[in-house]
């Protein structure tokens, strides 16, 4: 688990239920506060299918969230590149290698 200003992003471990997933939910306490998860505030969820076939992961948008992607996606992909960037500066040129990449 880590957050990043108002956003919590969950590592969740695959089960008999569910696949592996990572979820990204919006919390409104302050930081450094204990928070709860409420299910309704999920922005979105990245799961790996495994279904040796592409694609493999499925992007899903969580309601009401799914409705308009344009007011949360580019907050909060943002603060994440940001976060990730802060804490290894080179993500930007591997990135770029790897979109400049055949």
């Amino acid at each position: 688990m880590a957050r990043v200003l108002d956003l919590v992003v969950l590592d969740q471990p695959a089960d008999e239920t569910a696949p592996r997933s990572i979820n990204v939910y919006f919390v409104e306490d302050p930081p450094g506060r204990p928070f709860k998860f409420d299910p309704s505030r999920l922005l979105y969820a990245v799961r790996w299918l495994h279904k040796a076939t592409p694609p493999d992961i499925k992007f899903d948008a969580a309601p009401p969230f799914a409705s308009a992607p344009e007011i949360w996606f580019n907050h909060a992909t943002m603060l994440l590149l940001g976060a990730l960037q802060e804490a290894d500066p080179s993500l930007h040129e591997r990135i770029a290698a790897i979109a400049a990449s055949p």
